[in-house]
């Protein structure tokens, strides 16, 4: 019985196990790029709460190696495909250089080249990453991409700088991986498609020289006082 079908069946199963030990339970228990035990793992994940997902990020920060930075993008990749991005998951361990991305989250002709960073031990090289999608980005495809580096650091001001030293400063921005999974939680709580949008939206850098934008994503109501919030299905997650 695969993974999948576990998480279906008996759920209560999991509760207790720590996230790389569900991944050592997948197939042959190695995140590579097309396995079996990936593919299991990340449809295994549709099936989880925003409070597993978030306890399975937790933990993964706290054990900082190759292995679980794997682990960490596919979850990052979820946080994305649960907000309807149509998600294109990047290699687990790709180059620093084009390739270094670790998804690719699409919303329309607006796209994210999403990066997840939990250590120093490489320097993300901005401008050669964007520079790649500049050129693939044709004028009649009309497509535009965004970079966004999700990081489990608190102390972030060497990402800052290089981001603010790069020529596609206008274009990235950064966000720490607890303040990201923040966002699934007023998302579970309501269907309300708007709000999906707004969460969405609020992830592709803005230009807030002038404050009427920012004031209004603030401050705007979402939900009329008409609309009854309930809980969305926890089995399994958007899709």
């Amino acid at each position: 019985m695969d993974l999948t079908t576990l998480a279906r069946n008996n759920p209560e199963a999991f509760e207790k196990k720590t996230v790389d030990q569900i991944v050592s339970i997948a197939a042959d228990g190695k995140l590579i790029d097309g396995s079996e035990c990936s593919l299991q793992f990340r449809d295994f994940l549709k099936y989880q709460t925003a409070e597993t997902i978030v306890r399975y990020s937790k933990f993964c920060l706290s054990h900082i190696d190759e292995h679980h930075a794997c682990i960490l993008q596919d979850l990052v990749n979820e946080f994305g495909r649960r907000l309807d991005f149509n998600v294109v998951p990047g290699k687990y361990r790709g180059s620093h250089g084009p390739d270094g991305y670790d998804g690719i989250w699409a919303a329309g002709k607006k796209q994210l080249v999403v990066v997840s960073k939990t250590t120093d031990d490489y320097k993300i090289n901005i401008d050669r990453l964007m520079a790649s999608f500049e050129r693939d980005g044709s004028d009649k495809s009309g497509v535009s991409f965004y970079g966004l580096i999700v990081t489990g650091k608190q102390d972030t001001w060497d990402i800052e700088s290089h981001i603010k030293g790069s020529r596609f400063f206008a274009d990235v921005r950064v966000i720490g991986v607890q303040a990201l999974f923040k966002l699934l939680a007023p998302y579970e709580a309501t269907d309300n498609k708007k709000l999906t949008k707004k969460i969405r939206d609020f992830l592709f850098p803005k230009d807030y020289v002038r404050l009427d934008q920012l004031v209004s994503d603030i401050f705007d109501p979402v939900l009329s006082s008409d609309d009854a919030v309930e809980a969305a299905p926890v089995e399994p997650a958007k899709s």
